[in-house]
């Protein structure tokens, strides 16, 4: 939001999810954090960082470790979602990925399939805004859609899937 925080009005942080690292089950490449993921010879997954705000928020993380580089070198598959990536680690695609970086809640439906490794330095974290456009023709529609978005029975949909929920919190 902040980068376009003047279209907008004030916003409301719905819920959160951490970026993680997914590996095959027992951890074979014995990875343990982002800088693993520059070792020689390691074969990873990213989201595009020009066509997904996960690839935008990875490629920020990475900037910030002094990681980028050595990431990048190792970079096989660049995809626009998280879900491809997933998907091709579970499938032990022909690019053979070693890991991937994606959302906790990627993962929510898969933690048996693969490993799940918490990154544990930076910010992994990535927040879902919502606000209404000060241009909208639609105000008033649109806030009741915040409204059932951030209902009790939402709240359940959201935790259900490993997201961590904010709007009570942050309701002004």
């Amino acid at each position: 939001m902040p980068q376009v925080r003047t279209l907008f009005q004030s916003p409301l942080t719905v819920s959160e999810t951490d970026m993680v690292i997914i590996v095959q089950k027992g951890n074979p490449k014995n990875i343990h954090s982002l800088a693993d993921l520059g070792r020689e010879g390691m074969s990873i997954g990213l989201a595009n960082e020009k066509q997904s705000a996960l690839g935008a928020l990875t490629a920020n993380l990475l900037q910030q470790l002094k990681l980028y580089d050595a990431v990048r070198k190792n970079v096989s598959v660049d995809t626009t979602t998280a879900d491809l990536l997933v998907a091709q680690l579970l499938a032990g695609s022909a690019a053979k990925l070693d890991a991937a970086v994606v959302y906790r809640v990627n993962c929510s439906q898969v933690k048996d399939k693969l490993e799940i490794i918490s990154i544990e330095e930076g910010n992994p974290i990535a927040r879902q805004p919502i606000a209404v456009s000060r241009r909208s023709e639609h105000k008033y529609l649109t806030q009741r859609l915040i409204d059932a978005i951030t209902t009790a029975e939402s709240r359940r949909r959201f935790e259900a899937v490993d997201f961590r929920w904010r709007a009570d919190s942050e309701r002004p």
